[in-house]
Parts: structure tokens; C-alpha cells; sequence
């Protein structure tokens, strides 16, 4: 479930329940915002449009809260849901629609279109790349406005390239050698493409050992992520959500700052372990799970970078 449909459901139910109770329903907006909590006791995600719309209705926030947390409960993909703070609604998946996330991640997208990548180097590369991406997610590149871009020397063409389309087109942008040129961790290109690189070695890992690694095809029950993976489920989702937004509003920044999010999670996963046994001892009982996971956020990370026009190691 990406957070689009989960906003569109919330949304849906918020005109339900108050007009069930012949109430205004006017104060409930067009788009429902979402947020992430960070303490997972708090929702996987959460809604304050109870604080929006219970005005407007003529009843508290509180209350409106309530009702939305009663009606979504159960409903569409939505485990739990409960009241939190004055009128905010903390929402939880359920255990299948965590699993259709990382089953969808697996599938892959529609295949790119094949735009030639343009060099990022000279005055008017910033354009060029704006543009080249906007092509390849089926924008039109038109008029769209392009600050000015300054780079200093040192920076691999990946790293640059990943540099001028990280900033809002619009925004000016100066590409800091001593930030992007390290082949670091503290480097924001490296750190995506490390993520996939990552997650190749794990994959390779799982194959040297015999251990099967879940597709698209494995069944529900064996790919639902463990609860301190949540975080990452929700990256997979948000990174699809990400392109089509990308390509309706001609931001292709938006699609590094996806990318840049799913690769933390990327990276906080392969830090946690239990993916591979080591030695002798036995497989953990969530390592099928976490490979798929690793299968899924490869997938994933190779079609945002391929968006961006930037290579996808196996191997750094």
C-alpha cells in the first residue's frame, strides 16, 4: 500500500463518517496529508486531518479522531488505528499490505525509456540533465525553470550528476568538491549507489550458500517484514510514489531525495544483520524475509538511479 492510497482511503472514510453523521464535511481537504513517525508506537503512519476538518464539521478534533480510528480499523489494508495527541490518528498496516509492498518492489516497474545520458560537465549541463530525466519519466522538460549550477573540481561524473539533480531545479546549486568528490559514506551520491552495492553482496552471499531468495511469486506468508523493517517497507513504497510525482509536478529532485531515503533504510537494514547465518549455525527465522527485502530494495534503487541517468554497482 503506498502512502497515495493510504491518504485516499483516509480521506474517503473522513466524508463517510461525517457524512453518516449528517455532519459539514467541508473542512476535509482534497489531499490527506500522511506523516511518518519516527517512535513506531506512534503509527507506521499518522493523519491530523481530524484537526482540519472537525471544525468546520461543528465537533472536536478529538471526537472526528475517534471515529476515523473506529472506522479505519480493519478497513483496506489498515491493521489498527487509534487516537494519538489531541486529534491525530496513528494508522498500522496490515501484515498483507507490508507484503504487497515488497511483492510490487520485486515486480519492478515499466521499463525506462531509452534517453541518451547527457555529459553533466560545462555551463549548460544542469539543463541538459533536467531534462534528459524529466524525458525518461515521460515529462515534458518545456519550460521548466533551471537555476544556476557552480562545481568545483574533483567530483566523479556520477557524484556530480547526482549533485545537480538532488536541488529543486529552480533553486541555485553549488556542487562542494570536499562534500560530493569522497568516495564515502558522507557522500550523498556514493552513499545511494554503496546501498545497492550492499544489498548485490548480500543477495550474492545468500546464493553462495544455497539459500533461496523471495520473489514476486512467493506467497504473502513469506514476505511479510519483520516489524523493525517497517521502516524500509515504507521507503520501497514512498520511492514509486516518488517517480509519478516527479514526473506530474517536473521535480526530478524529487526522485534523489526517494532514493537517498530508501538507501538509509537500505543501509540500516544491512547493518542489523540476521540476513546471512555465519559459520555454521542456522539461517535466523526472519532471514528469508530480510533477503527479500534485499531483493526489493536492489530492484528498487537500480530503477531510481536509472531514472537519474547514474550506474547501479554490484561492487564498490
Amino acid at each position: 500500500m503506498t502512502r497515495h492510497v493510504l491518504a485516499d482511503l483516509v480521506r474517503s472514510t473522513a466524508l463517510g463518517v461525517l457524512g453518516d453523521r449528517g455532519l459539514d464535511p467541508a473542512g476535509v481537504p482534497a489531499a490527506v496529508a500522511l506523516d511518518a513517525p519516527t517512535d513506531p508506537d506512534r503509527g507506521e503512519y499518522a493523519t491530523g486531518v481530524a484537526l482540519r476538518a472537525a471544525g468546520p464539521a461543528g465537533t472536536t478534533p478529538a471526537e472526528l479522531a475517534g471515529w476515523l480510528a473506529e472506522a479505519l480499523t480493519g478497513t483496506g489494508g489498515v491493521a489498527e488505528a487509534a487516537v494519538s495527541g489531541p486529534g491525530f490518528v496513528a494508522l498500522w498496516l496490515t501484515d498483507d499490505a507490508r507484503a504487497e509492498v515488497v511483492r510490487t518492489a520485486l515486480r519492478g516497474g515499466p521499463a525506462l525509456p531509452d534517453v541518451p545520458r547527457t555529459t553533466p560537465i560545462g555551463p549548460d549541463a544542469r539543463p541538459r540533465l533536467v531534462a534528459e530525466v524529466l524525458t525518461r519519466l515521460g515529462a515534458d522538460p518545456t519550460g521548466v525553470r533551471v537555476g544556476p549550477a557552480t562545481a568545483g573540481p574533483g567530483v566523479e561524473p556520477d557524484s556530480l550528476r547526482f549533485a545537480l539533480l538532488a536541488t529543486r531545479a529552480g533553486d541555485p546549486v553549488r556542487v562542494d568538491p570536499e562534500v560530493w568528490g569522497p568516495r564515502l559514506p558522507s557522500n550523498p551520491a556514493f552513499r545511494v549507489r554503496h546501498a545497492h552495492a550492499r544489498a548485490a553482496c548480500l543477495l550474492r552471499g545468500a546464493a553462495d550458500l544455497g539459500l533461496s531468495i523471495p520473489g514476486p511469486d512467493t506467497p504473502a506468508a513469506g514476505l511479510v517484514p519483520p516489524a523493525d523493517t517497517l521502516g524500509l517497507v515504507r521507503a520501497l513504497a514512498d520511492h514509486r510514489c516518488a517517480l509519478v510525482e516527479a514526473a506530474r509536478l517536473r521535480e526530478p529532485h524529487r526522485v534523489a531525495s526517494a532514493a537517498a531515503e530508501l538507501a538509509e533504510a537500505t543501509h540500516v537494514l544491512a547493518d542489523g544483520g540476521r540476513i546471512l547465518p555465519r559459520g555454521d549455525a542456522e539461517a535466523h527465522p526472519t532471514s528469508a524475509a530480510r533477503l527479500a527485502l534485499c531483493a526489493a530494495a536492489r530492484r528498487v534503487l537500480a530503477e531510481g538511479l536509472g531514472v537519474l541517468g547514474t550506474d547501479a554497482p554490484e561492487r564498490i
